[in-house]
């Protein structure tokens, strides 16, 4: 596994427990003052909670595009053996690869990194913003959604390398080459 991979892998548990630790502490009974029966509160805490969830994946595209572009790799035409034309007479089939694999995925790496911090972050946020409603004195019930939200945002955003080269792979068109 590459180092910046093993990075992000922990920083994404220590988030993910994080949250999990702030539903325990509601669960278990840690609560503010009097009960809140202000609903205005439990709307806007929602409407910034459905923002952040939002926000968390157009901010992770947008940074992963950002990434991608910021560091062009270069891009060669190759031979492509898997085409079904490579075994007939004419032209060569050719494919978009990259010239050098390990500055590319080094490249799809960083580019991943930046990208899954905020995109983590945002996702926090939501489940967060549930603990503040608990500990205003929402209902379990009331809360519950924040931290199941945050939850599979977080979730979702398990960085891995695969996941990482495949979204260079689609932004440039082109494929890692075989490893010779």
């Amino acid at each position: 596994m590459h180092p910046a991979i093993a990075t992000l892998r922990i920083l994404w548990a220590a988030i993910l427990t994080s949250t999990l630790i702030l539903a325990g502490v509601l669960a278990f009974g840690v609560r503010g003052g009097e009960p809140m029966t202000e609903p205005v509160m439990l709307a806007a805490l929602g409407a910034a909670a459905l923002t952040l969830a939002v926000m968390s994946r157009v901010m992770f595209a947008a940074l992963l595009r950002q990434g991608f572009a910021r560091e062009a790799p270069r891009i060669e035409q190759a031979h492509d053996p898997h085409s079904a034309m490579a075994q007939y007479r004419g032209a060569a089939p050719t494919r978009r690869v990259f010239a050098n694999r390990d500055q590319a995925i080094k490249n799809a790496l960083r580019a991943l990194h930046s990208a899954t911090i905020v995109a983590l972050a945002m996702s926090e946020a939501v489940g967060i913003l549930g603990f503040v409603l608990g500990f205003l004195g929402f209902g379990w019930q009331k809360v519950a959604p924040f931290f199941v939200l945050s939850v599979a945002l977080i979730a979702s955003l398990f960085p891995s390398e695969k996941k990482a080269v495949s979204a260079l792979e689609r932004h440039h068109d082109a494929v890692m080459p075989d490893r010779s």
